[in-house]
């Protein structure tokens, strides 16, 4: 050990590994085992061949780097060492309140024999049914909170969908700036108002391939439909609701769709959409 400690740093591992493994230095594969992250078997080894349970406790102590997983198994193979060798419960005890913040009561009560006094462990299995009993408490305050979001958030939908405004004649379309009653369109809480052709031809680049085919088959369909002697008002219905979902699910100047193009130019390389442009603003 001694000489492993002063070369630390010159040593092939895997050699002194071999070596310390042949002439049976147990400890010194212990410190090898550990220096080469491999602390199960370091532990494994500890406890085996050394039964030492305080370097097992210094190796596990060491492994600070690793997985809650893997610090937690370390310290369950050296639970089940001392339940297995010590026959004094409190020992046992003792150990586990040490590690009070990695193992609980219930991680050891597998290790122990079918048929036990249980006197010696009645307390800590009482204060752990007591921790579970807070716990459960604070997942129903927890689901009982979330209940109530989600019905405050149903009843703002059910009332932003029964929202209604009034519009004036002389309103006009966000985007083509004609008169916003001549045809079909949407208006947002935002109080944005947009025709609905206008607001399809401005949504669709933005959409998947997808999503884009989806909203060509819907126009289609309900242009279909109303050309029909007889409107399906149910199909009519359910297409509307389909291209809703799709293009006005928010505002395009007030949603997520504004704030992509935030790093986008407002003019293009194309001078002749500048020439329209200045001309518009001039």
């Amino acid at each position: 050990m001694d000489f492993l400690l002063k070369n630390d740093i010159n040593i092939d591992t895997s050699y002194a590994l071999r070596l310390c493994t042949e002439q049976g230095k147990w400890r010194a594969c212990c410190y090898i085992y550990r220096r080469m992250g491999l602390f199960e078997e370091a532990v494994h080894l500890a406890l085996t061949k050394l039964g030492d349970v305080k370097e097992a406790e210094q190796i596990a102590e060491s492994a600070v780097g690793g997985s809650e997983e893997v610090v937690k198994k370390l310290w369950l193979l050296i639970a089940r060492h001392v339940v297995d060798t010590k026959e004094d419960i409190k020992h046992v005890m003792e150990f586990v309140n040490r590690q009070d913040q990695v193992l609980k009561i219930e991680d050891i009560l597998p290790f122990f024999k079918d048929f036990f006094y249980i006197d010696d462990f009645k307390e800590a299995i009482c204060n752990s049914l007591e921790l579970y009993n807070s716990d459960i408490n604070r997942l129903s305050e927890d689901m009982r909170d979330a209940t109530e979001s989600a019905e405050r958030i149903h009843n703002d939908i059910a009332n932003l969908r029964r929202k209604t405004c009034m519009i004036e004649s002389s309103k006009t379309c966000v985007l083509c700036d004609g008169s916003l009653l001549v045809r079909s369109f949407y208006v947002f809480p935002c109080t944005h108002m947009f025709h609905t052709k206008c607001l399809v031809t401005e949504v669709i680049p933005h959409l998947s391939a997808h999503k884009a085919r989806e909203v060509q088959r819907l126009e289609n369909l309900m242009a279909n439909l109303r050309d029909e002697d007889r409107v399906r008002t149910d199909q009519y219905k359910s297409a509307k609701s389909q291209l809703d979902e799709i293009v006005a699910s928010e505002c395009i100047l007030c949603g997520e769709i504004i704030i992509q193009m935030i790093d986008k130019p407002f003019l293009t390389d194309d001078e002749t959409e500048f020439e329209r442009l200045k001309a518009e603003w001039l």
